[in-house]
């Protein structure tokens, strides 16, 4: 097996918003607030758009039954965009993300490194694609 190249992605993180103030760029969004099992400030759900702002306000009737709800938001290189949001949720597996969360598989043909920097709060600072723990899931999708 060859050496793949890696690409990685470094998330800005910014945040708190609200549904409705976010840019219209490609991106990936997170949703924390409290819940009864998770607990406070849990990481509720994760999603990407081409269109962020959009995407979001669609989510504002269930944000706003939430406890404490907040909206965080990175942006996202599109050819990369899939590929960010399927490891992110594969990682952490947010309370409300029903798919995603046991198994995931690259679209790009190369390694996926993710920098998570800014307000990322109950997110790991680092996931990559060639991690043991995420590796041979990956590759046997492929």
């Amino acid at each position: 097996m060859g050496i793949k190249a890696t690409h990685r992605a470094t998330l800005e993180w910014k945040g708190p918003v609200e549904p409705g103030e976010l840019p219209s760029d490609n991106g990936v969004y997170m949703a924390l607030g409290d819940h009864p099992v998770y607990g406070n400030r849990a990481l509720l759900y994760i999603g990407k758009s081409s269109e962020l702002n959009n995407r979001v306000k669609q989510h504002a009737t269930w944000l706003q039954r939430e406890w404490r709800p907040e909206v965080y938001f990175a942006v996202v290189e599109p050819e990369f965009l899939d590929d960010v949001e399927a490891l992110l949720i594969y990682a952490h597996s947010p309370a409300y993300n029903g798919s995603g969360t046991d198994s995931f598989s690259l679209k790009a043909t190369r390694e996926l490194s993710i920098w998570n920097t800014g307000s990322f709060f109950r997110l790991l600072p680092e996931i990559t694609s060639s991690h043991p723990w995420y590796a041979d899931e990956c590759r046997s999708r492929a």
